[in-house]
């Protein structure tokens, strides 16, 4: 009788071994997306937090690309370098954080977005797309909801956190 293994059972073992890669690389994917999730809701807490404090100081909050214009996108060359938004906070967030992916893919806005409220610059909100959102977090939204893109995660400031933002009502 000969030593080795016949061609069913190398087969096999390439069949479990090819079954074990494919699981692993789809978990590593999941993970990625995961860990891309945790700093988008980072990066957004630090912003507000910047916001916060631009607020307590000046009693408005910044406008965003320019004065007189109430949004900004984190894809727009302007977020980190000349937006009104970016010197404002500044002296306590710089530079100003972007999304991992930073892109429009399809419907999808992977890039953070700032509107203030205005006229009287009272609110804001910050809003990025998760790529695994949980639909039981409070900051959990689809906005807007009848165009695109669409956000899913949304967080409020000023006026905007005590119930209604006329913004989201977009």
């Amino acid at each position: 009788m000969e030593k080795g293994f016949t061609l069913i059972e190398l087969l096999i073992s390439v069949f479990i071994i090819s079954i074990l890669i494919v699981t692993t690389v789809i978990y590593l994917n999941y993970a990625r997306q995961d860990a891309r999730d945790s700093r988008r809701k980072n990066d957004l807490d630090k912003i507000k937090s910047a916001l916060d404090l631009y607020f307590n100081q000046n009693e408005v909050y910044p406008w965003g690309s320019v004065a007189g214009a109430a949004t900004l996108r984190s894809d727009a060359a302007s977020w980190s370098t000349t937006a009104v938004l970016t010197t404002a906070v500044a002296p306590y967030l710089s530079p100003l954080p972007k999304d991992p992916l930073n892109k429009l893919s399809g419907t999808f806005p992977y890039f953070y977005f700032y509107q203030v409220q205005s006229p009287n610059l009272d609110g804001f909100i910050l809003s990025a797309t998760l790529e695994n959102p949980k639909t039981d977090d409070p900051n959990y939204k689809i906005w807007p909801a009848t165009s695109t893109p669409q956000y899913n995660y949304i967080l409020r400031g000023g006026t905007c956190s005590q119930g209604t933002c006329p913004i989201l009502s977009l």
